[in-house]
């Protein structure tokens, strides 16, 4: 007896790969198994270009500053992506302006050659009065490594003589756990030096 196959494609647009589970080829499975979306781009070079395919409509998609406005709005709202704990998890947000990158583009063109986006209130969002183009050591001076204050680091000593847990007491001063880390360990090494010794 003969048996007809019916070879059954992905039901994702554009994509005549044969399924294997739910409707999904194995690609766009996997996609869907590990992230929750079968549409999901990754964050690599590819996956920028492949996004930009997806907005041509704005015309923007080839312009210096479009893998510059994707990383950005990866960061804040990508929850996936590597960088998403160091912005979107503590509040980082993008303005509503430049949820359209033609407006990014031209609050920020042109770029200067060897500089990168940086905001200069390291809390605040991203957007045209609060961003700039830096250097990387401007960039260093303006991160949360460099915010610790005298104030900030004598909360830290008395929050952590109760808690004892410097993720718990990073939470509680909207801080990086390492920044408390870096503190008490300071302090534990500087315990050992002589009292004349010490700065």
């Amino acid at each position: 007896m003969m048996y007809s196959l019916r070879m059954n494609t992905c039901t994702i647009e554009n994509c005549q790969s044969p399924v294997i589970a739910r409707k999904f080829c194995r690609k766009h499975y996997l996609r869907w198994y590990k992230h929750g979306d079968p549409n999901v781009v990754f964050d690599t070079l590819k996956g920028i270009a492949n996004a930009a395919i997806k907005n041509r409509k704005h015309g923007c998609w080839s312009h210096e500053l479009y893998p510059v406005w994707h990383s950005m709005m990866a960061r804040c709202y990508k929850a996936s992506h590597h960088k998403y704990k160091n912005y979107g998890l503590r509040g980082i947000f993008v303005c509503d302006e430049w949820h359209d990158v033609r407006n990014f583009i031209e609050d920020m063109n042109p770029r200067p050659t060897g500089l990168s986006l940086d905001r200069i209130n390291n809390n605040g969002p991203y957007s045209k009065e609060n961003c700039r183009w830096a250097t990387a050591e401007q960039q260093a001076r303006n991160s949360t490594k460099s915010k610790i204050t005298d104030e900030v680091r004598e909360k830290i000593i008395s929050n952590y003589e109760k808690l004892r847990s410097p993720k718990k007491v990073a939470e509680m001063l909207c801080i990086q756990p390492y920044d408390v880390k870096n503190v008490m360990y300071r302090i534990k090494r500087l315990s050992f030096l002589p009292e004349e010794q010490r700065p």
